[in-house]
């Protein structure tokens, strides 16, 4: 679609009196890459620019200076994190092409790592303050009616002496043949070495991934810096991507919910064959499962899984968010990720139009430029609700087969999973 334009116009019969349009015409473009989008933005070329990633927030806040641009950030409507393999746990659910890796299976290190990650100082210096650090389990985000309370989902803090102290106690010890002394090994003498692959063409999140090696290796975990396409760590099973063929210690991206404020979303994510006894339903992508699922992480807890099942099967809010949140008070005791940050989702307007404003917890966010409103689901920007506005297509007619999700370079797409 890229170099094309959809036009929609004023529907003068539109059925709802209350709700008629006030513009005549809205030109929706569709940018070939996000540094023409910023242009485009600031020269006044587009009116109204959506879903700006973190690696352009620096120069559309300093575009902003100059009084013509007005830069919005909704926090918290996806998540930075790191994904971990915990396939040496997974029973071998992760099929035998799976890195094998012994340290990010230990819960200990796990732990350690989240604790000596300065979150707070990425939020600061690379995000220019606009997210917040959410908790350790993360899968409220965009849902936030099945948030749980903070002793049930913590937010670790900053502490690498504790960290030290967590490896101390697992038996990683700092060992004069792992880095000259600065490294840590195992009991058979194996140092705490960690492969740590991201996106390429990133400048953000490579500068993250810098600084978090710095951090881990504060503490003795040294880290091999990779970054590769997005297409080779996205790629299905089948393409040998890099995150569901579990070829990976560490790696870090972005992942929203892929349908408005519906923790289901996050099925895929999460539940493996609960125990033995659900194989049909192990999303955990092997090739004895002709690679279905998105559980890259090897996640492979009966419990888990139980509460994803009882949150899915159920239409009543109280019982699926008592499950959900049961499932994150589990998840964020025995983390299959470390968060970075939570995801902050940029908008660029004219100074002077009105902008972006949640409007419930677990419904969606409203961005208005003018007097036209577009409806934005928390989780995933740029959903599009057929209802409103008026000059909108009326793509309710029929069964809808999934929502339509707008990334501001490929415009309206099917939404899920992963994003660049």
């Amino acid at each position: 679609m890229t170099g094309k334009d959809i036009i929609l116009v004023k529907n003068k019969k539109y059925w709802d009196t209350s709700h008629q349009p006030h513009l005549d015409k809205i030109i929706m473009k569709f940018i070939a890459d996000t540094q023409s989008q910023l242009a485009q933005a600031s020269s006044g070329e587009i009116q109204y620019g959506m879903d700006y990633r973190l690696a352009l927030l620096a120069d559309l806040l300093n575009v902003a200076k100059g009084g013509k641009l007005k830069v919005e950030t909704i926090p918290e409507s996806g998540a930075e994190k790191i994904d971990l393999n915990l396939c040496d746990n997974a029973k071998g659910l992760c099929g035998d092409q799976a890195t094998k890796s012994p340290f990010t299976a230990d819960v200990k290190v796990r732990q350690a790592i989240i604790k000596a990650i300065d979150r707070q100082s990425i939020v600061k210096t690379i995000a220019s303050g606009e997210t917040v650090v959410p908790a350790d389990s993360w899968i409220y985000l965009g849902a936030e009616f099945i948030k749980t309370t903070p002793d049930q989902d913590p937010t670790t803090a900053y502490d690498p002496a504790a960290a030290k102290t967590l490896l101390d106690e697992a038996g990683y010890k700092l060992s004069p043949s792992c880095h000259g002394g600065a490294g840590r090994a195992d009991s058979s003498g194996r140092c705490l070495d960690l492969g740590f692959v991201t996106t390429s063409g990133n400048t953000a999140r490579m500068n993250a991934q810098i600084a978090i090696q710095a951090q881990l290796q504060a503490v003795g975990i040294f880290t091999n810096l990779s970054t590769v396409k997005s297409g080779k760590l996205f790629g299905g099973f089948a393409d040998g991507g890099l995150l569901y063929t579990h070829q990976f210690q560490m790696a870090m991206y972005t992942n929203t919910l892929s349908t408005p404020a519906e923790p289901d979303s996050w099925f895929s994510g999460y539940h493996a064959d609960c125990g033995g006894t659900c194989a049909q339903f192990n999303q955990i992508p092997s090739s004895a499962n002709s690679g279905q699922g998105q559980n890259d992480t090897g996640e492979d807890n009966p419990q888990v899984d139980h509460f994803f099942d009882q949150g899915r099967s159920s239409v009543d809010l109280t019982v699926r968010a008592k499950a959900y949140k049961s499932a994150e008070s589990l998840l964020a005791k025995d983390p299959p990720r470390s968060l970075s940050t939570s995801r902050s989702w940029s908008t660029a307007r004219p100074t002077g139009s009105t902008g972006c404003s949640r409007t419930t917890s677990s419904g969606p966010s409203t961005c208005t430029t003018g007097t036209a409103t577009r409806a934005s689901a928390p989780g995933r920007p740029g959903v599009l609700d057929p209802g409103r506005p008026p000059w909108a297509p009326r793509a309710d007619r029929g069964r809808r087969q999934g929502p339509l999700v707008y990334s501001g370079r490929s415009g309206w797409e099917p939404g899920g999973g992963p994003t660049i």
